[in-house]
């Protein structure tokens, strides 16, 4: 009697594609010059950033050369998918995984399926037209990954995660500040306590296309996004308490279209960011540009005819909040700023960093001692005289470089 050929399972089918992703696998030939993810991958940093426009191809390499990889390993990692907000989860979610992802899954009869906050693999067969589960989908598929929301962190708090080792927020950048939760990295923070509780070898990625270079995640992990440029990989550190802090890698990816001619027709129009070769990040419409009057003045020596300073400011950067006497004062970092005034209209101002220069973009300016100096910060041992921010209010402001504007901003927001 002829003997049956056994019935694959889910796990069967997972160690065939692991065995075709280790040695059949090829690259897709339009990512092959752009999107490397060992470049980044194999530092092994805690923290990953990965940049660039809009359609080269992050999100698809990612997938399949993490996601679809730590599936498919022996282990069966998983993942964490983290959007903003619960309405994300059904329309951002379902389609998540890319069709170059679900044909590689298809060869081996498999099929992934979103359903209630988690990505399955399964049978092929056993998905419907309309992409849901036919009966007994579920009696062998094999959970992928799952979903949280930032703005309902909390209820995730109770989910079991002891497989997952990858955290994933894709479009963490968005245009403006008016679309991030109050609070939005201590309660993404929160996330990833939940999930590295259960193991010490969980990884966190950030996927985004060039977008705002003002945003929270650039902020508290001390990415100058103004000296980022595409095809260049980054490492950033904080400063912390710790002995050893978690490390920071970005790697800065190119733009959709490296030429004019390669963009079409119906692309070039005004601000569509899709349509360009920049191969850095914008700067805010805020920073000082290379034509200001300024610049003009100060480079044809008459400054002092149409500017004066206003003052300087100096703003505590130090959080170990400890008292050092030294020199009738107490010890702190800090940074001092230096506010300009225009002579003929008072309404336009400038903030630049007091300092000789920097490699960073953007314009410096170093004043002697005897200009009237402030403070704006609540250390107490800035004993300066506390500065009236309602001069600020309502006015034309020009920041001479990128630090400068997220430092006033808090100060200024909404006002």
């Amino acid at each position: 009697m002829e003997e049956k050929e056994k019935i694959k399972t889910v796990s069967d089918k997972l160690n065939e594609l692991n065995r075709y992703l280790i040695k059949d696998y090829k690259r897709p030939k339009e990512h092959e010059n752009k999107i490397k993810l060992t470049t980044i991958s194999k530092h092994k940093f805690n923290y990953n950033f990965l940049v660039g426009g809009r359609s080269i191809g992050k999100t698809t390499t990612f997938q399949i050369e993490k996601l679809l990889y730590n599936i498919a390993d022996s282990r069966r990692y998983q993942f964490v998918k983290v959007v903003r907000f619960d309405k994300q989860m059904k329309t951002k979610n379902p389609q998540w995984i890319k069709r170059e992802v679900r044909n590689i899954l298809s060869i081996f009869g498999l099929t992934v399926i979103y359903w209630k906050s988690c990505y399955f693999i399964g049978h092929e067969d056993l998905r419907s037209e309309n992409g849901r589960p036919k009966k007994g989908f579920f009696d062998d598929a094999i959970i992928w990954g799952y979903c949280a929301s930032i703005n309902n962190y909390m209820d995730f708090r109770e989910v079991a995660l002891e497989n997952v080792n990858t955290i994933i927020e894709e479009e963490f950048a968005i245009y403006g500040e008016d679309g991030y939760l109050i609070g939005e990295m201590t309660k993404f923070l929160d996330i990833v306590s939940t999930v590295n509780r259960d193991r010490k070898d969980v990884s966190v990625w950030f996927i985004g296309n060039t977008m705002d270079i003002n945003n929270p995640y650039f902020e508290y992990f001390g990415i100058d996004a103004s000296i980022l440029e595409s095809g260049h990989l980054y490492t950033f550190s904080q400063e912390t308490d710790f002995e050893e802090s978690a490390t920071v890698g970005l790697i800065f990816y190119g733009m959709h279209y490296e030429k004019e001619d390669e963009i079409p027709i119906l692309l070039r129009v005004k601000n569509n960011k899709l349509a360009t070769t920049i191969n850095k990040y914008e700067l805010p419409i805020e920073i000082i540009n290379e034509d200001d009057w300024l610049l003009v003045a100060i480079q044809n020596d008459k400054f002092n005819e149409f500017y004066k300073i206003k003052c300087k400011i100096r703003i505590s950067t130090d959080v170990t909040k400890t008292l050092t006497f030294e020199n009738d004062s107490y010890k702190f970092d800090f940074e001092d700023f230096v506010i300009i005034e225009e002579k003929v209209n008072k309404n336009n101002i400038y903030i630049l960093e007091n300092k000789l220069d920097s490699v960073d973009y953007g314009l410096y300016f170093d004043i002697d001692k005897n200009t009237r100096i402030f403070k704006l910060d609540n250390d107490i041992r800035n004993r300066l005289k506390m500065f009236d921010l309602s001069y600020l209010y309502r006015k034309n402001i020009k920041y001479g470089s990128v630090n400068a504007f997220n430092k006033f901003k808090k100060y200024l927001k909404g006002r």
